[in-house]
C-alpha cells in the first residue's frame, strides 16, 4: 500500500505544505516518500507527492515519483504479471519492481498497450510530459483508491480525500 497526491495549478506547494500532506498520507505507506514539482509549458505547477510501503523494488530502486525523460509516475497497488512482462522490455530489472516496469512499458509500448496487458490492483497517475497531460487509471475493480477534486484553476487527485482536503486548504472536501 502507497500513498500519493498530485495537485495542478499556478502556485506550486510549499516545502511545509508538501510535509504536512506527506504526513497525512504516511500511514499508506511509510518507508519513503518522495515529491517533484513540475513546471508544465503553460505555467501550470505539477506537485506530485508519493509516500511508499516496499513491498517490491526494494529501496531506490521504487523510489517515487518515477521519472524519465517522456514521464513522471505515481502508483498504488501490484502488478501481479510484472515479472512476466519483464521479457518484453529486455532490460535487467533486478529488484527494480513493478513500478519501474510499469514506467518503462508505458515508454516503450504506450499507455493504452500497457493498460491491456498488466494485471493487478492499482491506482497510478501519469504525466506525459511532453504532450502535456495527466492520465489516472484504477483497475477495473477500482480497488485501489482514486479521488479526484477540481475547482476553478485547480485539479487535484489523491489516494486519500486527506490529501486533497490539505492541498486546497478546504476542510470542508
Amino acid at each position: 500500500m502507497c500513498g500519493f497526491m498530485v495537485n495542478i495549478s499556478f502556485d506550486n506547494l510549499s516545502k511545509a505544505k508538501v510535509d504536512e500532506i506527506s504526513g497525512s498520507i504516511y500511514k499508506r505507506g511509510p518507508d519513503e516518500k518522495g515529491h517533484i514539482t513540475y513546471t508544465t509549458s503553460s505555467g501550470r505547477k505539477v506537485d506530485m507527492i508519493h509516500t511508499r510501503l516496499e513491498i517490491l523494488g526494494i529501496g531506490d530502486n521504487g523510489s517515487q515519483p518515477m521519472q524519465n525523460e517522456n514521464y513522471i509516475l505515481v502508483f498504488n497497488g501490484e502488478i501481479y504479471n510484472y515479472k512476466d512482462l519483464l521479457s518484453t522490455l529486455g532490460l535487467n530489472y533486478e529488484d527494480s519492481g513493478d513500478t519501474k516496469l510499469l514506467l518503462d512499458h508505458i515508454t516503450k509500448f504506450g499507455i493504452k498497450h500497457t493498460l491491456k496487458v498488466i494485471k493487478g490492483i492499482y491506482s497510478f497517475v501519469v504525466l506525459d510530459k511532453i504532450e502535456q497531460k495527466l492520465y489516472l487509471y484504477r483497475d477495473c475493480f477500482g480497488t485501489k483508491p482514486l479521488y479526484i477534486y477540481k475547482q476553478d484553476n485547480i485539479f487535484t487527485v489523491g489516494s486519500n480525500v486527506k490529501s486533497i482536503s490539505l492541498a486546497n486548504n478546504d476542510s470542508s472536501i
